[in-house]
């Protein structure tokens, strides 16, 4: 658990008798949350985990307290609608003297307040360049590159190192031309994204990453505005990509059409 010694020395200070029974493990894609919920199940409670994301319904939730076994329950909340944040309010609330609930959060706003209120919540810390540099080869390619734009271990395993330059270039052609980019050409940024479990294609959280760190270079070498604004909207629309309901292709339709508009405002 490199980089996260401080919360894993706030977790050890608790066991199983005063572990909380409803927490929230609060981190951006790829900060280790899942890593921290093993260490959590390994060297704190010693108990099965068991992620019941897919199963929150009102049914279900009775049939565990009717059967009640000592386990950790994991909630991704990226797949949690408010009605389903609703529905397992009162599991959070009145837990079983046998369970704990564990809630996974990219962001606070993807949680209701009525949620939030009911955990205690465990944040992840932001990682150093340091650190990161860890989780790269030796002998990678462009680095330093990657560290400034890629900011969680996660991001970094997940990227294919040797496609990196091809990925960086294509956001700063996008940075660079799309005020002269014709509507169909800007489209043409689809086809190189994974949209539908396209795994040879670029992950849009790592191209939202790349294109902002074009998009606030371009602003401090040109201290142009307009990329003040674009980068703004990218980050808006960013925060988006949290929730895996997302209609990838829709999404990203929408986002392009509304770049390729703002430029030309």
């Amino acid at each position: 658990m490199i980089g996260q010694e401080k919360l894993l020395k706030q977790l050890n200070n608790y066991t199983l008798d005063t572990f909380p029974r409803s927490s929230i493990l609060l981190g951006e894609k790829g900060s280790g949350k899942h890593t921290v919920c093993e260490y959590i199940k390994d060297n704190i409670l010693k108990l099965p985990l068991i992620n019941i994301t897919e199963d929150i319904s009102d049914e279900y939730l009775e049939e565990l307290y009717l059967n009640p076994s000592p386990n950790i329950y994991v909630i991704d909340m990226s797949l949690m609608t408010e009605k389903k944040q609703n529905v397992m309010l009162k599991f959070i609330e009145e837990p079983m003297n046998t369970s704990f609930i564990i809630i996974l959060c990219e962001n606070r706003n993807l949680a209701l307040n009525t949620v939030l209120n009911r955990c205690l919540i465990f944040e992840l810390d932001t990682y150093k360049k340091e650190e990161l540099s860890m989780f790269l080869p030796d002998g990678v390619e462009n680095k330093e590159l990657m560290l400034n734009v890629l900011n969680t271990p996660g991001k970094l395993l997940s990227i294919d190192t040797s496609r990196f330059e091809e990925l960086y270039n294509l956001c700063g052609l996008i940075v660079n031309k799309i005020q002269i980019a014709s509507y169909p050409n800007t489209l043409t940024i689809l086809d190189k994204l994974n949209l539908k479990d396209e795994p040879e294609k670029f992950d849009l959280d790592l191209f939202f990453d790349t294109l902002l760190y074009c998009f606030n270079q371009a602003y401090i070498i040109n201290r142009n505005k307009l990329y003040v604004d674009l980068y703004l909207y990218c980050l808006e629309s960013r925060k988006k990509l949290i929730d895996k309901r997302l209609n990838k292709q829709n999404f990203m339709l929408n986002f392009l059409t509304v770049l390729w508009r703002r430029v030309r405002k």
